[in-house]
């Protein structure tokens, strides 16, 4: 990159931002800052920052930056570097003395003699110098106060207006009270930030408005709500909110009578201010009124840089902003339109040309009427606005919401809980269902003892609405000693005496003793609310299987055959899936008559092997043998295969009742029949004419057949009129 395009772009700042290519100059890498080229750009810059200064009326200023420009020795700008501060410190000395103050007037010239050479500023000061005091012993006779004369009304006013509009035009940066201006200055800018007098503000952004509190109520009551609506009246769920909860609603609770309170601050600031507080752009300066009585003066004189942006999303204009850039701090002017900004624009330049050629002439009055503050003449006020006192208690306003934030967090929390309370039993009564009622029980409070109250019926009436007997117990377990307790007794007696009727109707061919022995199995199981009836076996006596086993191989031998043991195929293993078999079977037949949960058949513990057996509850006791039948079986494909002992099955059945004088007993003697058929699977087509069924399968076919007997000889000797297999019973 070469020098010249380094510098281009601080080259085209020169007049319109002299204090940015200075600080683009300062940024520059050492070899660049320090050629002869930079130093001659340095003493343009502040030659132009010079020029600007002079114009918003900073002499001072002006001055101090030709003094470093002169310091660049820059050879081509030392002649206009002269002429300007000769014409400036002339100038200046003029209007200093002309408003009677030429020790003033005497130290701007010589501040300009000392930077260069003129005839002109050297006349001057021999005029402002003040002549030699003279030296007399005796003073002057003086007049007498009452005797002098009243000074010109004329001769006043432009007094004042001189000193007024001096002092305007070297204004500086400052904080001021509104109260502490002068009457007149009071007055000025009420008016002109009201539109009243000029200069009127180019732009205004106010402060402390009622948007900001409402918003802020709205979010925070709006937080609030969500936070009390959480689990409100929500059965199963949070619908209390417990006592830690009191810290969140004692901090919503702070923040929104905070905003309550900074809605009221801001109603009362309408009240205490003559003026809207924000910021105000004038056309000569930024004033900054905030909400405490206090203005804060910028000079437009004293900007570094103003950059105006427009801004744009998807290609579509939004806003743009203005940034006023001061030594000391940055203000940014928002405008919605394009148009605005650039119209402001527009009349800040006219103003700064404004008081350029002001300066250029030394006309302090000029400048001074750009001045929304300045306390000219024909501006006086018999009652100037003030500021008036802020109420002392806004003061302590967040002392005052965290207060009332703690005291009322109480009342909204419990408050809260009441409420959920009694929707929650609302919802309950709605609902009108046992489990509404059992959680409101669990988890409601006001309501509970009437919840308790009525808990009782509503689930008898669920349990009558079901027409189960099984929800009818349910009720008489979970509700002990209840008001509804003989009802409940009632409707179950009502649905065994049902079951009852059917079961008459089945066995009216029956035998006498068994109908006689279920009723009295149906009277006890619903005095004792019972509804399972326990069926228990007791399998052969595997020793004497054996043993019988032994003889038959014995026999067998002598034939050059051998014969397959019976012993074990009816241990307790391969015993129980035919005894849940028949328990199953019996089962289904009650069904047609009975309902699971009036009276069903269930698998009990095997009965011991000898001993007298406990009558504690009703039970079906099946006690059976397994001898040989005395015939001899063998397969009708393979005449070599083993020999298998023909069974016959005894079996004694016992039905018995606690408390009854007698049990229902029958016996029954099962035998294989002359000839069976074995299906079973042979591993290959070759070996299927020396193979044959395993002794397992052959005796399993055996003994099925026998409990099938004992199966049909069981439903027949309940249900004698059951023609079809009994439906499957709804569990």
């Amino acid at each position: 990159m070469t020098r010249s395009s380094v510098y281009a772009s601080i080259v085209a700042m020169l007049q319109t931002d002299p204090h940015g290519a200075l600080t683009a100059l300062d940024r520059l890498a050492g070899p660049d800052r320090d050629t002869r080229e930079a130093w001659d750009l340095r003493a343009r810059a502040l030659f132009f920052l010079g020029r600007q200064h002079e114009a918003y009326g900073d002499p001072a200023t002006a001055i101090t930056c030709w003094e470093q420009a002169l310091q660049c020795h820059d050879a081509s700008l030392d002649g206009e570097l002269s002429v300007a501060i000769q014409e400036l410190c002339h100038r200046t000395g003029v209007a200093l003395a002309q408003a009677g103050r030429p020790a003033e007037a005497l130290q701007i010239v010589d501040r300009g003699l000392a930077l260069i050479q003129s005839e002109r500023l050297a006349a001057l000061r021999r005029q402002l110098e003040p002549p030699p005091p003279v030296s007399r012993t005796v003073p002057a006779p003086q007049r007498p106060a009452a005797a002098a004369p009243p000074p010109h009304a004329s001769s006043s006013a432009r007094s004042v207006r001189g000193d007024g509009a001096l002092e305007s035009a070297q204004r500086v940066s400052r904080r001021v009270a509104f109260n502490d201006l002068p009457p007149e200055s009071r007055q000025r800018f009420v008016d002109c930030a009201q539109r009243r007098a000029t200069p009127a503000p180019l732009h205004l952004e106010p402060t402390g408005g009622m948007a900001g509190p409402v918003v802020g109520f709205l979010l925070a009551a709006g937080v609030l709500a969500s936070f009390a609506a959480s689990g409100f009246g929500q059965a199963g769920g949070s619908s209390y909110d417990a006592p830690g909860w009191l810290v969140g609603y004692a901090l919503l609770t702070f923040a929104v009578l905070a905003s309550i309170l900074a809605f009221v601050r801001a109603r009362v600031t309408r009240w205490t201010l003559p003026y809207t507080p924000g910021t105000y752009l004038f056309p000569a300066d930024i004033v900054i009124g905030d909400r405490d009585g206090s203005l804060v003066v910028l000079p437009l004189r004293e900007l570094q840089s103003l950059k105006c942006v427009h801004h744009s999303t998807n290609g579509g204009y939004t806003h743009s902003l203005c940034h006023f850039q001061f030594s000391h701090e940055l203000h940014s002017c928002r405008f919605n339109s394009q148009a605005a900004a650039e119209a402001v624009l527009q009349q800040l330049s006219q103003a700064e040309r404004t008081q350029a050629a002001a300066a250029q002439i030394g006309d302090v009055e000029t400048i001074a009427a750009l001045d929304p503050l300045a306390a000219l003449p024909g501006h006086t006020a018999v009652a100037a606005p003030v500021v008036r006192a802020t109420p002392a208690w806004l003061r302590w306003r967040f002392a005052i919401a965290a207060a009332a934030g703690l005291v009322l967090a109480v009342p909204l929390w419990a408050g809260r809980n009441v409420l959920s309370d009694y929707s929650l039993f609302s919802e309950t009564e709605v609902l009108g269902t046992e489990a509404a009622y059992r959680q409101y029980v669990v988890q409601g409070w006001l309501f509970k003892a009437r919840a308790q109250e009525r808990l009782p019926r509503v689930a008898f009436a669920e349990a009558r609405r079901k027409g189960s007997v099984t929800a009818l117990r349910a009720v008489l377990r979970n509700y002990p000693g209840s008001p509804v307790d003989a009802e409940v007794r009632a409707e179950i007696r009502a649905a065994y005496e049902k079951s009852r009727a059917r079961f008459r109707a089945q066995a009216a061919n029956a035998d006498p003793v068994m109908v006689a022995f279920l009723e009295m199995l149906v009277d006890y199981m619903v005095a004792k609310d019972l509804s399972t009836v326990s069926v228990r076996f007791r399998s052969p006596n595997p020793a004497a299987l054996a043993r019988e086993d032994r003889r038959l191989s014995a026999r067998a031998a002598s034939s050059f055959r051998s014969m397959a043991p019976i012993a074990p195929h009816f241990e307790e293993k391969t015993a129980r899936p035919r005894e849940s078999a028949i328990v199953n079977r019996l089962d289904k037949a009650f069904a047609g008559i009975f309902p699971a949960d009036v009276l069903a058949l269930k698998m009990g513990p095997r009965l011991p092997a000898a001993g007298a057996l406990s009558n504690d509850a009703p039970a079906i006791l099946i006690d059976y043998d397994v001898a040989p039948s005395g015939m001899i079986y063998e397969s009708s494909s393979n005449p070599l295969s083993k020999l298998f002992v023909g069974i016959k099955v005894v079996f004694k059945v016992s039905m018995r009742v606690p408390g009854a004088p007698r049990s229902f007993d029958f016996a029954m003697e099962v035998a294989p029949p002359q000839h069976f058929t074995v299906n079973y699977e042979t591993p290959g087509a070759a070996l299927a004419a020396f193979s044959g069924p395993s002794d397992e399968r052959v005796y399993a076919v055996m003994a099925e057949r026998a409990f099938d007997q004992l199966s049909t000889k069981l439903q027949r000797a309940f249900f004698p009129a059951a023609d079809k297999p009994a439906p499957v019973r709804q569990k």
